[in-house]
């Protein structure tokens, strides 16, 4: 079997980076896959272990092509290297995920994009708003709900948030957002 890194319509769309350090790694998993990629060339046997379960798309992947991986792969959440790019699977995402459902209302997320909310949409927090409840940045939940300008969703163990819209002010403008982001990409 060949080396899925000699293949040069993959290795185009590599960008290699040089890291000098890593901070807070406890993952075991983790661990192993990171001792693999930055000491030398992984073998096929190790990539083959590395990719289960996941998809590898390049520059040219389609929207389709993303939306097939979504689907295929429900629990997981697609990687990018730019807040654009995750943004726009997002849009992709929920726009082909959520076709024949009725919008529960468009507001604005933290990423400062309008966003159509959708029940059983995926979204992450963005704040650490109470912790006692889990509502904490990086938690995943699943909307359930709005209820005039609140989202109310529910994490994986069953607990219901309301994500209430807050109010951001700089010295020159204010902008109102809910603390969540589609969870997608």
């Amino acid at each position: 079997m060949p080396n899925i890194l000699s293949d040069p319509s993959i290795m185009d769309n590599v960008i290699k980076f040089n890291l000098s350090s890593q901070f807070r790694c406890t993952d075991n998993q983790l661990m192993a896959f990171l001792d693999v990629i930055r000491i030398r060339q992984s073998t096929a046997a190790e990539l083959e272990t590395i990719m289960d379960g996941r998809a590898l798309l390049s520059h040219s992947s389609t929207d389709n092509d993303v939306c097939r991986e979504i689907k295929n792969f429900p629990n997981h959440i697609v990687l990018t290297m730019t807040n654009k790019a995750a943004h726009n699977i997002n849009i992709t995402t929920i726009q082909t995920t959520f076709t024949d459902h009725v919008s529960l209302g468009t507001v604005t997320l933290d990423n400062l994009h309008d966003y159509p909310i959708y029940k059983d949409m995926k979204i992450m927090l963005t704040r650490n708003s109470n912790k006692k409840v889990a509502f904490v940045n990086g938690q995943f939940a699943t909307v359930v709900m709005m209820q005039r300008q609140s989202i109310i969703a529910k994490t994986k163990n069953g607990q219901l948030l309301t994500i209430y819209p807050l109010t951001h002010e700089t010295d020159d403008q204010s902008y109102r957002y809910h603390p969540c982001i589609p969870a997608y990409a």
